[in-house]
């Protein structure tokens, strides 16, 4: 029965029926049966856009499926994790599944509508990330399953989606052949509208807007009925390009007004930050579009920079408000949003933004990059007319010269003054040298060292004239900077040191031994009184765990462990032997760490690992601020050891005379004009940014 309420698309009478045979289940141990009652409780939960829920119960279902045996159940469910990831863009962990269902559709006799769902949602993934060919030759695989075995309804759907495949592919006479097959076929609501939608991907992609708006339009009136949010959301957002495309200014509004509210209901049914973090990473296309929309066409900057409030650094903040909490799982450790924090509106950051603060908000969008200049006074717009093909390009280039030892002065000045053209000079009459400037960067400018910068007219590097600091959005800049008040009045400041632990070599081979880490936290021990240096094989995991939230200074001289595919999993390495010496990314956001105020992570790398699109970066210096750190200090690119030693040696002892901001900006001058030649090169002292807030100590 609930079965035939999922196929009425009465997803929540269905899955009130469903609940009490599952317990009934677990309580006669219905192994068999529990599994295929897990699979369909997670359709209906996809169905009903509760995205994490979906792929909670499809993952238990996995495990009794392997348990038992079962490889029926067991391909069930592989097929709809494929798309349950593929939805939230976690590609990666969607492609593993497809591999792990063709391993088992190959080698085992199965039912032929397993078969042809498994390779259709195949090709649904790859066609996600543009591998069209490969993506029309598992749906026509599928095809040639479904004919086989006489499967008519399905054969509707995958011939609608191997026509839009063929679009992708220019192959606009064999889209459109396909697509009006699958019309013709097609016999109920549900074959009709998924027909329709892409029908209208197709005309989208051959410029004819009139009737993909048509086929659109048609598709929207059957999914309303239907109640499907997520085919819903895809044709609204196809609508709403095609409007923009048109300069149909008024329709195109109406679209903004219906399709973000329904990414804000996505946000609020996908609770892991992972799969959070690639979902808006792959509809941060529809931000760009709409800011790019109300800056171009409508000349409403306020409106675009609500838009890009709400576009950025989001799970961060669910994070600093205590609506998230990281979940203590070695093997898929996860974040999980209990709740989804607001934006501060723009008259809100400019009230509590300090007087001793700018900020300046970046947007890459395809053809423009957008610069906003925030102060307590005003929220100042400017535009750098450089594209992002052009923008990612030179960056790509700086960074392969400023990130490594120097061997040609001549293109990594030529390719900074480059930088600060683009980036800076639109908005250097706004900047205030007697304000601490926060860059709140956009994609791929997050691994840029601003403050290596060179200006063409002065000649000097951006460090020079100003104090640079970074953060992920003004929203988490504040919290940040509220946070950091709240620590400020506490004048003796206690330090935990932790230079070179004793890691296991054996099981981390690649690693050398850092003499100059030990020598550095000993030193920077020496400039306070209250203190505990940790040092070699006293470094170990345990003990660094128990002091570190007794401190209100940490610096740690040491080697991470970077892991891009899964950054939770990202590592301090410690004392200990095999993976017992490591404090995971995962471990630090759990640590509550009320009392620290300022992190200094000496290591490489530690503030630049993987980047989502809207979010930022998802780094071990994250890993603080979201554990409740004002102020963390961290590196873009894999650092020079006695360069190091030497800056963190400088930094603590200007911070004894002003703030942090200002003294990690005296440290790296002193670096610049040092009397070794060699240290003034922005690789030896550029690859260390303060990240968080704004803070007086």
């Amino acid at each position: 029965i609930s079965f035939c309420r999922f196929n009425q698309g009465k997803n929540e009478d269905g899955l009130t029926l469903l609940e009490p045979l599952i317990e009934e289940c677990l309580r006669r141990n219905y192994h068999w049966l529990n599994v295929r009652c897990l699979y369909l409780r997670s359709a209906f939960e996809s169905a009903l856009n509760h995205q994490s829920k979906a792929i909670a119960t499809a993952r238990e279902g996995v495990v009794l499926a392997e348990k038992r045996g079962d490889s029926v159940g067991l391909l069930n469910l592989v097929s709809a994790l494929v798309e349950y990831y593929r939805f939230v863009g976690n590609y990666d962990k969607s492609f593993a599944q497809v591999e792990r269902g063709v391993q088992t559709v190959t080698s085992l006799p199965l039912d032929p509508i397993q078969s042809s769902r498994h390779y259709s949602f195949g090709a649904l993934a790859f066609a996600s990330v543009g591998f069209y060919d490969v993506a029309a030759e598992y749906q026509e695989e599928a095809m040639r399953i479904s004919a086989r075995a006489g499967i008519g309804d399905r054969v509707v759907y995958q011939q609608a989606f191997l026509g839009t495949i063929n679009g992708k592919r220019g192959r606009f006479d064999e889209a459109l052949l396909n697509v009006n097959n699958a019309v013709e076929k097609a016999t109920v609501d549900g074959q009709v509208a998924y027909s329709l939608l892409h029908k209208a991907h197709i005309y989208r992609a051959m410029g004819d807007c009139g009737k993909a708006v048509d086929n659109y339009s048609q598709s929207i009136e059957l999914y309303k009925q239907l109640e499907i949010p997520a085919r819903l959301y895809e044709a609204h957002k196809g609508l709403l390009f095609c409007y923009i495309s048109q300069s149909d200014t008024t329709r195109a509004q109406q679209e903004i007004a219906t399709i973000l509210p329904l990414i804000e209901q996505f946000r609020t049914a996908i609770s892991e930050e992972n799969n959070r973090n690639t979902f808006f990473e792959t509809e941060q296309n529809v931000y760009d579009s709409v800011i790019d929309f109300e800056v171009s066409r409508m000349n409403n900057p306020e409106q675009a920079f609500k838009y890009l409030q709400d576009s950025r650094g989001r799970s961060l903040l669910d994070l600093l408000n205590k609506d998230a909490e990281a979940v203590d799982d070695p093997l898929d450790p996860k974040i999980i949003a209990h709740s989804v924090a607001q934006p501060e509106s723009a008259e809100a950051i400019k009230q509590k933004l300090p007087e001793g603060a700018q900020l300046v908000q970046y947007a890459v969008l395809e053809d423009k990059t957008l610069i906003w200049v925030i102060s307590k006074r005003e929220i100042a717009l400017r535009q750098s007319n450089v594209s992002r093909r052009v923008l990612n390009d030179t960056i790509q280039r700086y960074l392969s010269v400023i990130s490594k030892p120097p061997n040609d002065r001549e293109a990594e000045i030529t390719l900074a003054r480059q930088l600060y053209t683009f980036l800076i000079q639109p908005i250097e009459n706004l900047l205030d040298n007697k304000k601490i400037i926060c860059i709140i960067p956009d994609k791929n400018l997050s691994y840029i060292p601003f403050s290596a910068l060179i200006s063409p007219a002065s000649q000097k590097y951006l460090i020079e004239e100003y104090v640079v600091t970074t953060s992920e959005s003004p929203s988490v800049f504040l919290s940040c900077t509220q946070n950091a008040a709240q620590k400020a009045p506490f004048k003796d400041e206690r330090l935990l040191s932790v230079g070179n632990p004793r890691f296991d070599r054996a099981a981390f081979p690649d690693l050398d031994d850092l003499p100059n880490a030990k020598r550095e936290a000993q030193e920077i021990a020496s400039n306070y009184k209250d203190r505990l240096p940790l040092l070699e094989a006293n470094a170990t995991v345990a003990a660094v765990m128990s002091e570190i939230s007794r401190s209100d200074v940490v610096h740690l001289a040491l080697h991470s462990v970077l892991d891009n595919d899964l950054p939770l999993n990202s590592s301090l390495l410690l004392a200990g032997s095999g993976t017992q010496s490591q404090l995971h990314a995962y471990e630090v956001y759990r640590l509550g760490l009320e009392r620290t105020r300022l992190v200094v992570l000496s290591s490489c790398q530690t503030g630049a690992e993987r980047y989502y699109d809207g979010e930022g970066m998802a780094s071990l210096a994250r890993s603080f601020i979201g554990a409740g750190v004002p102020l963390v200090v961290a590196s873009l690119w894999p650092v020079d050891s006695a360069a190091t030693e030497k800056l963190m040696v400088l930094f603590p002892q200007e911070r004894r005379q002003t703030s942090t901001a200002i003294a990690l900006a005296n440290a790296q001058r002193a670096m610049l004009h040092d009397s070794q030649t060699r240290f003034q090169s922005p690789y030896y002292w550029a690859a260390f940014t303060l990240n968080g807030g704004y803070a007086e100590f």
